[in-house]
């Protein structure tokens, strides 16, 4: 079976993943502001040799033009018939969306979608996923078993709003989103800490029983850098994997490749 590579372009960073035979391996993980200085050389570094395509979804379209060229010149050097594919422009993997533009839905949020769908049990008279990725933003959405993205809930994440506080204010602390020791903070900074982790955790929960309450016969699939931290310790069942893009990637390029033949 044919080596192909995914890559995750978000706002935050970007991460590019080879699978074969079913299965990933994570390569590297960047900062998206490093793109210029350090993608093309984590590629030459990676041994890709044989590696037919690779499939981006990307939310940063500032740099679509420089992975797409370090891409192309990666997959060159070893297969003349070398592809680089965008998802969902490219190929979509049978995903039909329901908000209106679907042009205006984020890449990551539809490869999420996939993923979830890649990796769902269809317990007897579940009908649909409910999909948390917390990262830059918190995401929840809900896709059916019939390949149909129904729309979700798009909120600032922990990290992001965190700064905005810091930003936005002449005397508050930049304060990293982790566990605080107390619910009571006794000083600015631990009082941020115990907002920030107390506050979006509950945020990210409420978004998920608000989706659960329109769509009750769901499993809910949780990515995202924050995402286990946010869910950990609720009563919802849920089924965490960081590396949910990637694998909705790979679900839409097999799936190309299925009618291809």
């Amino acid at each position: 079976m044919q080596r192909f590579v995914t890559v995750d372009l978000g706002n935050t960073n970007v991460s590019a993943m080879l699978w074969h035979s079913g299965r990933g391996r994570l390569l590297f993980t960047l900062e998206t502001a490093q793109i210029g200085r350090s993608f093309s050389a984590e590629l030459k570094r990676q041994k890709l040799a044989d590696v037919r395509a690779a499939v981006v979804a990307s939310v940063a379209p500032g740099a679509d033009a420089r992975v797409r060229g370090d891409l192309s010149r990666a997959l060159l050097n070893n297969n003349k018939n070398g592809s680089v594919y965008f998802f969902p422009r490219d190929l979509d993997g049978g995903l039909r969306v329901r908000p209106r533009p679907a042009g205006a839905v984020g890449a990551d949020r539809l490869a999420n979608a996939l993923g979830a769908l890649s990796l769902t049990k269809k317990r007897p008279r579940s009908t649909h996923a409910i999909v948390v990725d917390a990262g830059t933003a918190v995401t929840v959405d809900v896709v059916s078993y019939k390949k149909i993205f129904e729309g979700g809930m798009i909120a600032p994440g922990a990290r992001l709003g965190a700064r905005a506080l810091f930003e936005h204010t002449e005397k508050l602390p930049l304060v990293a989103f982790e566990r605080p020791r107390s619910a009571i903070g006794r000083s600015t900074e631990t009082a941020i800490a115990a907002g920030l982790w107390h506050g979006f955790r509950g945020l990210v929960r409420e978004c998920v029983r608000a989706a659960l309450a329109e769509f009750p016969s769901s499993e809910i699939f949780v990515a995202g850098g924050d995402g286990a931290a946010c869910m950990e310790g609720s009563e919802l069942k849920y089924t965490y994997c960081p590396e949910l893009t990637h694998r909705g990637l790979a679900f839409a390029y097999l799936e190309h490749r299925r009618h291809e033949r």
